[in-house]
């Protein structure tokens, strides 16, 4: 049971990093939450979702992202200290 708790721990730990890069890339960009979602064919309260590390990100999608907003995907995975 523990190893399930940890998994589940670490998954909204790299969410929440993912997520929180989008949202500073969007903002780099001028990009608004409705903005970003039509492009990547979600609802801008999806975005806000992904943004906040409430709702995982598809590969797909993040891919789309990433290419969208011109980032490399490692931007996504890193843990930036503010």
């Amino acid at each position: 049971m523990t190893n399930s708790l940890q998994t589940k721990s670490k998954l909204t730990e790299i969410e929440k990093i993912v997520g929180a890069n989008i949202r500073i890339a969007r903002r780099i960009r001028g990009l608004t939450l409705q903005e970003l979602g039509a492009i990547v064919s979600v609802t801008g309260q999806q975005v806000q979702k992904y943004e906040a590390g409430l709702n995982k990100i598809p590969l797909e999608k993040l891919i789309t992202i990433a290419k969208c907003l011109k980032f490399d995907m490692e931007f996504f995975l890193k843990k930036f200290e503010i």
